[in-house]
This record gives structure tokens, sequence and C-alpha cells, in this order.
């Protein structure tokens, strides 16, 4: 409560609804809030009387003709009791009972008043009636009535269109007392203000709302269509089991799907969301617009959309929901929109026979008959006449041909397009998911329920209207859908046809012309179209093509099926799975998910929330269609999304009701609901940290030199500085190597490490009147202390130069350890072996088994082999270097550097080579090109198929004896100590628990698949490289076969649908930036079908820039994930973290002692003999995958069969299987080479700063050979 007193100078505080001013006059004071059940201004004070002031109506001139004529016309029950204003008056006016109307602003309200003008502005346009009284109880108080004119009432008689106006009027009503004490006069200084703005708003988070939703609980009464209603019924009768569904539903899913049923046949009416439902004093509900300006007495009301976005949290069964949706409404038709509705009945030349008239009659009432028929046939009974005669009577409609200008009047044939109504559900999905859907319709359905037609490569032509009538569901692929956009005359990047003009009744024209591509699905009427993972369906600024060819199209159903409709919009349990997770707990915990939830009940991030309602609102607009939204550019009654939903810039919202929003659109359960149904596996998720090794140590710290020699030698200003902004690319290019070097990198030369510490010297050496800073100088010594520690390490300088990653081997035999090594050995020392030599001693000694000097042969094939990889080196080191020069001449990018400090910067200075801070240096290139097609007593490769898959290249000994050396030959360690780590793991667990090993560079997923194929451990690499077919085919083997056990996945595509239950451990080789894609990528494993308990661990180096990277991610809120979502370095924190990186300490042993260079395996691994002697072996390469039921494989080559019983190869499968040898590229700037594991890699040249240079795979899927990856788990014997 609030004491008004006056103040002793006179002068008296107002408050007026919601504002408050100071003035002489007197004083408004806020009320507490009354209801009244009272509904006319009649009713509510019986004894007051309502009369007109006669010196009042001598100042009523102003008013026009048709304003008198209109308060002849309109009486005070037209008028709505608004609010009322008290003021402490002066004035001396006798108490009475009466009511006195004003004219124009009351005399006792002065100018100032912030109302005054509001009333002033009203009163003249007639909008309101005033009324005046002093109270009985306070004499110095006047209590002023107010009484609005809704904008539905009296439009024939007033004007509605004055804009000062409608502004007066917003300005009024959040500033009049709602409360019923202060309309009847019952007033008290100390009463606190009732206003209409102070309702209160939903302050809660978008993230929060949409965790909160209402659980679906559909009510089949309101459902009128019988068929719909009794499926509704049936999925909600309690039986899990759905005629023609063999898995059954949990309950979750059963309301879901009846859910949708009566959405899509019983839309509600919902208030338009424009509208607040506001209760004046007298407790009369009037709706404001507060947006539009409008205050209305009756409501406006629309359907909800027919359709909606699906949005059950990721892994918990959409896809499954859906095919009990389509299997439930299996034969039902869509509805013939009113305007096309007449005409429905055929008319025929002569008197169609009882069964045609039945038939014709079924389907123009859209009675179900498919299910039935089928149910007859499988039990033995055939009614073909009857549904022959039901196909040839189907219900169809014209859309008459739109007039145009020239001609009004119709044509005397009609003209327009016949639509014909169909049972299809048409089902979008990405690329990539389309094989995952066959999946789950082979799995879920029983054979012959649905029919299905399946459209997955951009070349399949769709079939004719005709034909597709004959589907359950059309699965096309989102591309080959935007394909078919139609095009107008002219264009050419569509195909176009020569066709006969045929309109509708009329076959006498025949005209020839050559018109654009028509698409059959325009000529059919959809009963339902459903977009998997449609949050990006229509997420660009800009419409995409599918979008417009939606528009051509005719559907009475749509869904969106996305767990994340936005970024912002997910799951709470979705969010927990990047938590870490202590011992005695895990992310399914349900009282860490409340406490998760409520952390974020109250945090706005308004960046984010403007984003996911923007998103959301091209769904409901562009997609659902959704009224009024629709209709914001045209028609009477125009709505838009931005103006009325989105939050305004200051952060205010403008939507009061976010909550019934978005429960007219999604379907959802809360969590706590589905878990009643429903317990997932324990999931946990660990960080695990690693000490690094030495080798580690070496090129973090590496990373940490250049920086700070560039930060001091540029004195941290312009452009020399790294950090500087026109310098972000680079950095950004550099801050992701620095990431990547986390578990393993070769990309520093000792040129660059040997320029570095010359300009460091350089500048300490510089003119001693320039004073340096004493913890400078200390930065600069400490860089040079580093770099002279790299270039005296013999192994680092083998790994700059050939770019293997080492392994070191215990046992080797000694006649030819020296040879094969990257190092001298030392005594009681493991030698240290590149990965590529390695394979190579492992394929020697399998291709010459039966010879007598083989420890010999092995050490001179090992001569050769180094000799020509240094040779090679070198010989391609020196041209690289004279390219870079006349690169560096002909660049047109600037070269930029101070004092001579390298820039991260991939330009090159003309006098010295500079080093591939964003790439390795490709002087291994070409001699690893030349030994592909030529090397010593190699292997030649099969002819055939070229497998994808990792398989054994070459026969090792069948059973080697444990006295032979070669048996005695382990590897006992790696130079990465998270490479040691993974197969220790992957080891122990290959065998009993399937393993997905997340990377984001693709030279990581290179060295692990080649420490893979070492130690001969099958594997599948699924990269977006790769031809979508291949990915498809190893998708699908991984789930379905017990062949592979291990998948290496680009952490960029663990967020698009994949379905991998199969696999409980998951490992991140470094830890993620971004909490959401981390989460993503774990419920990939942590879903619906999961049986095991799942195991995430993500493998941080201890006390590293990657462990404070970490740590800054854990304490970050939201919002500040958001700022920083697409670079670390758009968080400040980090930022400064990058910039004052310290040095990893190294251990004096570590240089002297091999042994303490070592990062140690658990248990040595054998070399030359086999790990799993029962592992199968395959003739063909390609024996392991799984195909789709119609390929077969015929004379080497992958075919497909067609539906008439032909044969034709598929382009992509073949494209990416069969091809042995390289395809034609154009020519191009990117020097590309074939490792001898047959990984295709790429290192841009010097002048291409915006190409990231890292040891890449090839990315163009249409020019790959053999897929990049495919070769990647392949032996080098296949390349």
């Amino acid at each position: 409560m609030q004491n008004h007193d006056i103040p002793s100078d006179g002068m008296q505080v107002v408050s007026l609804g919601s504002i408050s001013a100071s003035t002489s006059y007197g004083s408004i004071s806020p009320r507490p809030l009354f209801h009244s059940n009272e509904g006319s201004l009649s009713s509510s004070a019986s004894e007051y009387t309502y009369t007109r002031n006669s010196s009042e109506e001598l100042q009523g001139q102003y008013f026009t003709e048709r304003q008198s004529l209109a308060r002849s016309f309109l009486s005070a029950e037209d008028y709505i009791p608004l609010g009322s204003l008290t003021i402490l008056s002066n004035a001396t006016v006798k108490a009475g009972t009466i009511w006195t109307e004003s004219m124009h602003a009351p005399i006792a309200l002065p100018e100032a008043h912030p109302t005054f003008w509001f009333l002033r502005t009203l009163l003249h346009a007639e909008w309101i009636r005033v009324y005046t009284r002093v109270s009985h109880n306070h004499k110095n108080l006047m209590t002023i009535r107010v009484h609005v004119l809704p904008d539905d009432v009296g439009r024939r008689y007033l004007s509605r269109g004055d804009t000062k106006a409608r502004k007066a009027l917003v300005g009024l009503v959040l500033s009049l007392d709602r409360s019923r004490e202060s309309w009847e006069g019952l007033v008290s200084t100390q009463s606190p203000l009732q206003s209409y703005d102070s309702i209160s708003n939903e302050d809660d988070s978008l993230f929060y709302i949409f965790n909160t939703l209402a659980s679906p609980s559909p009510d089949p009464s309101s459902i009128t269509d019988r068929y719909a209603k009794d499926a509704v019924k049936f999925l909600l009768q309690g039986s899990t089991i759905v005629p023609g569904l063999k898995s059954k539903l949990y309950h979750y899913q059963q309301r879901s799907a009846a859910m949708m049923i009566k959405r899509e046949v019983a839309p509600a009416r919902t208030l338009d969301p424009r509208l607040e439902i506001l209760e004046g004093p007298t407790g009369i509900e009037f709706f404001f617009d507060r947006e539009g300006d409008r205050l209305l007495r009756e409501k406006i009301e629309y359907d909800e959309a027919r359709g909606g976005i699906l949005a059950e949290t990721m892994g918990y069964g959409k896809t499954l929901i859906c095919l009990a949706v389509i299997l439930s409404t299996k034969g039902h038709l869509p509805q013939v929109p009113p305007e096309y509705s007449l005409g429905l009945r055929p008319s025929r030349p002569r008197v169609g026979s009882l069964l045609q008239m039945a038939a014709a009659t079924a389907n123009r009432e859209r009675i179900p008959w498919t299910p039935v028929f089928h149910n007859f046939s499988s039990e033995g009974d055939y009614f073909e006449r009857c549904i022959t005669a039901l196909k040839e009577n189907a219900c169809r409609y014209l859309i008459p041909e739109a007039l145009t200008r020239r001609s009004r009047r119709p044509s005397t044939v009609s003209k327009g397009q016949i639509i014909n109504p169909c049972s299809a559900t048409l089902v979008i999905v990405p690329s990539n998911l389309v094989v995952q859907w066959q999946n789950e319709i082979a799995t879920h359905l029983e054979e012959d329920s649905l029919s299905v037609l399946v459209i997955d490569s951009l070349s399949q032509a769709i079939p004719s209207a005709t034909d597709l009538m004959q589907y359950d569901i059309i699965l096309i692929r989102k591309d080959r859908f935007e394909c078919e956009l139609q095009t107008h005359e002219g264009t050419t990047n569509r195909r176009k046809h020569t066709s006969t003009c045929k309109f509708p009744y009329d076959d006498h024209c025949n005209s020839s012309f050559t018109n654009p591509y028509y698409s059959p699905f325009r000529d059919l009427h959809f009963l339902r179209l459903i977009v998997d993972e449609g949050h990006n369906f229509v997420s660009s600024g800009s419409k995409g093509n599918a979008v417009h060819v939606l528009k051509s199209l005719h559907v009475d159903r749509r869904w969106i099926v996305s767990g994340t409709p936005s970024n912002g919009l997910l799951g709470v349990e979705v969010g927990m799975a990047a938590n870490e997770t202590s011992e005695n707990s895990c992310s399914t915990d349900p009282k860490e998910k409340k406490t998760a939830l409520n952390a974020r009940r109250e945090e706005v991030v308004l960046s984010q929330e403007r984003k996911d309602l923007e998103k959301l609102g091209r769904i409901v607009v562009d997609f659902l269609a959704l009224q009024p939204w629709v209709n914001q550019k045209v028609g009477d009654d125009p709505a838009s999304w931005q103006k009325y939903i989105l939050p305004s810039k200051n952060g205010q919202r403008k939507a009061k009701s976010l909550r019934s929003t978005l429960e007219s659109l999604v379907v959802r359960h809360r969590i706590e609901d589905i878990e009643a149904d429903l317990q997932l596996p324990p999931l946990q998720n660990r960080v695990v940290y690693l000490e690094p090794s030495f080798h580690d140590k070496l090129s973090l710290n590496l990373f940490t030199m250049v920086l700070t020699a560039n930060a001091v030698t540029s004195e941290r200003v312009d452009q020399d500085y790294i950090f500087h902004p026109s310098n972000r690319r680079q950095l950004d290019h550099l801050v992701s190597n620095l990431r990547q070097s986390g578990f393993y990198w070769t990309g520093f030369s000792a040129e660059l490490i040997e320029e570095t510490i010359k300009n460091s010297r350089s500048y300490l050496e510089k003119d001693t009147t320039t004073s340096i800073d004493e913890f400078e100088c200390t930065l600069l010594e400490e860089c040079i202390d580093i770099g002279l520690k790299a270039l005296s390490s013999p192994s680092w300088k083998a790994f700059s130069d050939l770019h293997e990653i080492g392994l070191y081997v215990v046992d080797f035999p000694r006649e030819a350890q020296d040879t094969w090594a990257l190092q001298p050995v030392q005594s009681n020392c493991p030698a240290l072996i590149g990965a590529t030599q390695l394979r190579s001693a492992q394929q020697y000694i399998s291709a010459h088994l039966s010879s007598s000097t083989l420890v010999q042969g092995l050490a001179t094939a090992g001569v050769e082999a180094m000799e020509k990889a240094w040779t090679n080196a070198q010989s391609v080191s020196a041209k690289n270097t004279r390219d870079q020069v006349n690169m560096s001449k002909k660049s047109k990018i600037a070269h930029v550097e101070k004092n001579w400090v390298p820039l991260s910067s991939p330009t090159f200075s003309p006098q010295k080579p500079r080093a591939y801070l964003l790439g390795p240096d490709p002087a291994v290139a070409k001699s690893i090109k030349h030994e592909i097609h030529k090397t010593t007593n190699s292997i030649k490769p099969p002819s055939g198929l070229k497998s994808a898959l990792k398989r054994p290249a070459f026969e090792r000994p069948a059973c080697a004896s444990s006295d032979t050396a070669l048996s005695k030959t382990k590897i006992c360690g790696t130079t990465s100590v998270k490479l040691s780590y993974l197969l220790d793991r992957v080891v122990a667990l290959h065998e009993s628990e399937k393993i997905l090993i997340f990377y984001e560079a693709d030279h990581i997923a290179y060295y692990i698949a080649q420490a893979l194929d070492l130690i001969d451990i099958p594997y599948l690499i699924y990269a977006k490289s790769l031809t979508l077919a291949r990915r498809n085919t190893y998708m699908t083997t991984f789930n379905t076969t017990d062949n592979f056990h291990v998948m290496l996945m680009d952490l960029r595509s663990a967020a698009h649908g994949l379905h991998i239950a199969c696999a409980s451990r998951v490992y991140f080789v470094n830890p993620v930036w971004q909490p959401n894609v981390e989460a993503q990528a774990i419920k990939r494993a942590h879903r619906i079908g999961q049986i095991r308990s799942v195991y995430a661990e993500t493998l941080v180096l201890k006390d590293t820039l990657e462990d404070q990277m970490l740590q800054r991610r854990k304490a970050m809120t939201s919002q500040e994930h958001q700022q920083a979502e697409k670079s670390l370095l758009d968080d400040s924190t980090m930022g400064a973290i990058i910039k004052s990186a310290a040095f990893v300490p190294f251990i004096d042993k570590e240089f002297e002692d091999v042994n303490g260079q070592i990062a140690l395996l658990q248990h040595p691994l054998p070399v030359f003999s086999r790990i799993d002697a029962g592992a199968p072996r395959f003739d063909n390469p390609d024996a392991g995958l799984v195909l789709s039921k119609s390929s077969i494989i015929k004379n080497g080559q992958l075919l497909e069969k067609k539906r008439q019983g032909h044969f034709s190869p598929e382009p992509e499968l073949v494209s990416a299987m069969i091809r042995t040898k390289p395809a034609k590229r154009r020519k191009s700037e990117d020097v590309m080479y074939q490792t001898s594991d047959g990984i295709l890699m790429t290192v841009p040249k010097s002048g291409h700063a915006k190409v990231k240079k890292t040891a890449r795979f090839d990315v163009d899927e249409q020019h790959s050979i053999d897929a990049p990856f495919s070769h990647a788990a392949s032996s080098s014997e296949d390349s």
C-alpha cells in the first residue's frame, strides 16, 4: 500500500492508472481489484442517475452532424464500462448520487495531466462517454467513469479510421483503474492501483514454456467424422496393438497419435491470438488488440491448424507415431474445399448402374473402403469388381481457371484443373533419412499393410497421378521434392517437354507446344503431408524451392516432425545429455531434470527467443498456412507475426500468451509423462582427463609459441597482431587447428620454427633505447626455448616432414628395426615407426610368408621404403617452395607482418617458405602419390568391387607360432595419449558392445582409421564426403549386423535424425564447444530401442587450453552460448583465455628418454598376428554390406532391381562402390594426393586464405574416387 499525502508546498501527487504526475489539482490513488458478476451499467448502480450538464452541452458545439446522429442512435448499453479515474479536487462541488456526463475532459482534470489528451481526443471522436461524481466518503475526491464504444459497434454512424484516436484509446486503456471499488467511488488513499497493464504476463522463458506444455489429452467426443472418431477411440481404448502394426505402442505414443488425428479432423476454434481478454469493472468482458489499437465487444475466432508440429523429445519414437497415424487413417480421403464442392456428382451420358452409383456415393461421402477390402482379401474373399468400380468412380473436383483482366467472362469451354482426392500421405525426409524410414517401415509394419512408394534418386521420375493414387505412403527425399517446382517459359534450370494441350472437357484442342515440366503431384489432393526433421523445411530467411512447390500442391493435413523445432526449443532432457554426471547419478534422474528446468525458468535470452519465434513464424505462415497469420499481406484482416509475436527491441514480449500459441501448434508430452510409460536405460556422461604425452605437449606449445611471439613482437597493435579484427578469419582457422592439435598435429614445419626463433631474437636484440617489458622478454625467451626443443627432436622433425602419427613397437626384428624407424633406436627402447610405414611392413610380411629370408627381406624393404619416402618428401618440398614463391607474387591478398613475425595467415614470404599453420606441409604428398602404383614388393589390388569397409588387406599367419620373432612384435604405445586411450577402450569393448567415435576434423579420423587397420579391428566411417548411397548402406550395416562394432562419425552428421541405438559407447576425441551439438550426438545412441546403459566420454588433455575451454563452457549461460554459437572467439572470456595461453611444462626426462615420450597402452597389441582369429574373411570386399532387398551384384556391378523386373545400375551407389580408376577432375589450384592407405587428401595452395588447410578428405561427392572414406576403411592393398 502507498500513502499519498499532500505535500507541504501545496503540490499534490496525481496517480492516474499507471501514470503518475505532480499537480496542484489533485491525486489519483491506486485501488485493489474487485471482481463483479454484474454485467451491465444499469444493474451496477441502480441508485445512480445519468444526466447531462447543460453548461457543458453549450460547449459541445464542435460535434459534427454525423456525430450528433451517432449519439442519437447509440444508447448507453452500446458502450462498455472501461474504467475510472479518481482525483483529489479543490472544486466546491456538492456530493450526490447523480453522475454528470461531460462532453469534454472534466474541469477538475488539468490539461497538463497525461490522460487529458486521451480524453479530449476520444470525446471529440465520440468513441467514449465520460461521467463524473464527487465521493460521499471523501468530499475532496472526484471519480471519473469512462465508457468506450467498441470497434465492432456503430461503425455505420462513426468513422473509426482516426489514427490519433486509436493511439489515444490504447493510452487510455492502460491508464484507467479497472477495480470495482474505484468504479463505485469507494476509494481510499492507501488502496493499490489496478490497471489493465498490471495483468500478469508470462515471464517464463520460452524454453520453460516449451518444456511445460500440457501433454496431449484428446477427447473423441468433439470429433464429428465417424471414421476418424473410431480411429481415435481405438487408439485410446488401451490396446497397444494397432492392426497392421507389429510393434506395440506406448501409452504416450497412443495419445500423441490420437491427438494428431483429432487436430486433423476437428480443429478447435480458438480466440484470435492478437486479442487479449479483459474484464471491466462491472464484470463485462471485452477483447483488446494492443498492437492493432482495437477494442472489440465480440470475440474473433479462427480454426486451429489441421496439423501442427509433432515435437516429442528426441529419440522417443516420432516415426512410429507417424506410422500409427497413417495406418489408423488408411483409406481416409481429404475434405473437398467448400468453394469447389459443387458439381461433385458425376454427369453420365446414360444412367449408371447401381454398382457405379454406389461406388461414386462411397467416394463422395469419403468412406474409407480400402482397409475393408484389404481385410476381406486377407481372409480369402476378393471383390475385384467392387474395387474396380470404386477406382473408376473416384471423386474429383474442378478448380476453375482464374479470370484474367482481358476476359472477365467465362469461356464457352470450361477450362480448369481437375483435382483427384487421394488417401496417400506424402512424406518428405532429408536425403540421409530415406533408408532409415524404410527400415522403420519394415520393422514396425506388417508386410503389405501399407503400400509404399520410395523416391530416393534425383533422376527417378514421378509416376502419373493415377499411379500415385494407389499408394498409402509416398516417401521422397527433400531435394528430389524441390525438383518438382514448376518453372516458367524461357527458364533453363528445369527440363521441358513437348505436350498436347488438353483442357478438361476440351477434346478438340491438339495444339502441340513446349511447356515447362508439370508435376503429377499437382493433380492430386493429398490426405496428409509429413516433413521429417522439418525445422529446416522453412528455416531460411527467403522461401526455398520446397516452400514454393508446397504452395502449388493441395494438401489437407500438414505436419512438421522435429524434436527441436528451433535451436532454443528442445527438451530439457536433451540438453542434460551433455552434462557431466557423477558416479552415483545419471542424466535420466527426474530430480535433476526438474532442477535444470527451474533454473532456466526466468532465463529469457532475447536474441535466441527472437530467432526461435521467427522460425516458428515461418512454419506457421509458409507451411501450415494458419490464419490469421497467412493473410498478413492480403485480405481485410492483415496480421503480421513479426508485429504481434516477436519481442520488441527493448526485450518486452508482445504476445501475452505464448503458451496458448504453442499449445495450439505443438503435440508434445512432458518428460515426466513419457517416463511414466517408458524408462530409457541410464546415461553416464563423464570427462576423461588425460596427461598429455610429450608430442601432445610439443604440438600445443608450438601453437602457443606462434601466438605469443606474434603478440609480443607486434606489440598487440594494428593488423600485424593476429587478434586484430581484420585477421578474424585467419584466427578462426588457427584456433580451430589449435583445438584439433589436442588429438594430434603435424602442421608445423622446421622453417616456420626457425623463422619464429629468428624474429623473436631480433626483437629482443633491437635498439636498447626502447625499453622492453621484462615479462614480455620472458615470454619471448620461452618461445625461443620451445622452438629449439622442437628442432632438436628427431621424432618431431620426422613427423613434420612425413605427416605421420607415430607408434612405439617393441621386439621388432632387430635386423630390420633401424631401417623402418623414424629415429635411431636406443637400447632398451621401443622403435618409433610411422603408421604408414608399419602398415607397409605388415603388407610385406603378408606377401612373403613363405620366404626363407623373411626378416632379411623385411630390412631391405624398410630401407627402400624409407629412402623413397624421404627422397620424395624433399623433392616435393623443393617444388612446393617454388610454387609458394610464385603464388606469393601473384597473390592479390596483401601480406601483413611486423618484424618478420609469421602470422597465421596462409600467405608466404618470397624469401622463405611459410609454414602451413592451417594445414600440413605437402612434402610427403607426391612421394605417397608415387608409391600408390609402384611400391617395392607390394601386392596388386584385387579386381572387381573396391571395398569401403575396413577389411584385412592381406592374409596374416593363421596361427603364428609363439616362439617366432614376429609373434613377439607388439605396439606398446603411440605419440598421442588420446589415440592410446581409444585403442585400449576399443580393444576391450568392441567384441561385446558397439562404439561411436565422434571427430571434428577429417585428419583425426584418418589417424584413428590407420591405427584400427594396424590392429585389425573392422570399422566404418560415416562422413559427409561419402555419397548418400554409401552413407545409407553403412548405417544400415552398422545397425543390423555384427560385422562392424566401431563407427567413426563426423560430428556434423550427428544432429540429423539418425537412429543408432545399437551403440552403447560414445567417445568424443575433443571437447565439443556447443553443448546442444554434443547432446544431440549422444542422443543418437540414447533413444528408444536402446537396451544397454549408455556411456559417453569426452577426452580432454589435463591442464591444457582445451581443459580451460571445457571449464569455460560449463560456466557459460544459455545466452552466452547463443552469442558464441559460431565461434568460441565470440565469447570474450574464451578469447582472453586464448590470448593468455600458457605453455604446458615439460618433464626433463622427456627429451632424453624415449620411454618418457610414449603414451603407453594398457596391453601391448600384436603387429604381425591376428587379434581376432575368428574374424570372417571377405573374398568380396562388399560382402559385409547390407544392401536393399532389390539390390544385387552382377559381373562386378551393383545393380538395382526395378519394379518391372529389369535391372539397371543405380548411379550414386555404383559411383561410390564400383569405380576403380580416378575420375577426371577439373583443374584446381588445390594439390590433390592420395596416401598409401587410399585417402584422398587436399592441400590448398597458399593463396586460398578462406580454405581451411588441414589434412582432409575430398568433399566433392560427384568427383570423388571410390568415395574418399571408402579407402579410409579399406586396406592400402585396395589402393
